[in-house]
């Protein structure tokens, strides 16, 4: 994400101040992210991707950054954390069952939004 944040707003010709203006963010906050330091919140990572045009799916492309992400999606981040928390998972089954989480929430969402 410190990177992308990097990158995009040297692109726009922003400079750090320029984008804690306009995601309301403090730019020392700012220089935290692009650094590596700390990770934004999901309101405050929603902000800054609306500062720099872009989603936030494209603010946190890595896989790492799935609870982002999920909260974004209104996923219930517990679930996901306790799978990826789960020792006796290796990576494959983690992305599985986390895959097959998801499909249901919209599949549930799909049934709801159809009665």
């Amino acid at each position: 994400m410190s990177e992308v944040i990097r990158r995009r707003r040297t692109e726009l010709g922003m400079s750090q101040a320029d984008l804690g203006a306009a995601a309301g963010v403090d730019a020392r906050q700012i220089r935290r992210y692009e650094a590596g330091q700390s990770q934004p919140v999901l309101s405050v990572a929603v902000a800054i991707a609306d500062a720099l045009a872009i989603s936030i799916n494209e603010l946190a492309p890595d896989s790492r950054n799935h609870e982002l992400k999920d909260r974004a999606r209104g996923m219930p981040v517990s679930v996901v954390d306790a799978v990826k928390a789960d020792p006796g998972l290796d990576d494959s089954g983690r992305e599985l069952l986390t895959t097959v989480y998801r499909w249901l929430v919209r599949q549930r969402r799909g049934s709801n939004a159809k009665s």
